[in-house]
């Protein structure tokens, strides 16, 4: 943890009490977790030309990717708005907010507060129903009947609009305590460092990198992959002696760079 996180984290405490401030401090960061990972999700799999590399690059892969991010999307919308307590176990959510709010020291500065958060938290509840169907029924647990019954009700299909209100909603809780009691405003959103996006740019200049190559190789475009012969000529130009290990490696260049187009 920085200085600064450590120091916020502090203020938090100071001013809620250290149980109180230490939860909402690590909901909130969850929270900015969430959007971070919602941004990241954008940049990659919704705008045409990235989808477009994406594909070119890692093919069916690809697809594995997105539904790993979105199955992560869903099971962090719905571990912000779990019940407070599972069992035995004590969850960070939202739901377990609105008893603070209850305390008499916040009662006796805030009175409505704890009304306002009851209800933000219901809504934040009612935001993720659909997210939370699906952690519940396909990615948490296999759901037996919608494994092995054509006629079982379906899910309703899930979407970035659901996930982006389930985030405001809890935005919504946290802004409430944060602008009461500790006089802050947290904004709705968080600049990041351009991950996804650099990545994308080091994708395509790889792709550029490997037709390149091909088309050195085989300015034409017509000769087999497979092509030994053009492959010992090429690692001989840069000067290095074939061996078997270069010249398949190679190959792998031109076959990444033809599955690329």
């Amino acid at each position: 943890m920085s200085d600064t996180s450590e120091t916020e984290k502090r203020e938090y405490q100071k001013k809620l009490g250290e149980d109180f401030g230490t939860i909402l401090y690590e909901l909130r960061n969850d929270w900015l977790t969430g959007l971070v990972r919602l941004k990241e999700y954008r940049v990659l799999f919704t705008d045409r030309e990235a989808v477009g590399l994406l594909n070119a690059a890692g093919g069916a892969f690809t697809w594995d990717i997105q539904q790993i991010f979105w199955s992560d999307l869903l099971l962090h919308v719905t571990r912000l708005t779990d019940p407070a307590t599972m069992g035995r176990h004590e969850n960070l959510s939202v739901q377990a907010l609105p008893p603070f709010c209850e305390r008499p020291e916040v009662q006796a500065e805030h009175p409505e507060l704890h009304a306002m958060v009851l209800e933000l938290v219901t809504k934040a509840v009612t935001a993720a129903d659909g997210p939370r169907k699906w952690r519940n029924r396909r990615i948490s647990h296999a759901d037996l009947g919608l494994a092995i019954d054509p006629n079982a009700e379906s899910l309703a299909p899930t979407s970035l609009q659901q996930v982006q209100a389930a985030l405001d909603s809890v935005h919504a809780v946290i802004q409430a305590i944060a602008g009461q009691v500790l006089n802050h405003h947290i904004i709705n959103d968080i600049a990041v460092r351009p991950r996804a996006g650099a990545f994308l740019g080091y994708l395509k200049q790889l792709i550029k990198a490997v037709q390149y190559v091909d088309a050195i190789i085989d300015p034409g475009g017509n000769a087999a992959i497979t092509d030994v012969g053009l492959a010992e000529n090429f690692v001989r130009r840069v000067g290095r002696r074939p061996d078997r290990k270069e010249i398949f490696q190679v190959i792998d260049l031109r076959e990444a760079a033809r599955s690329s187009r």
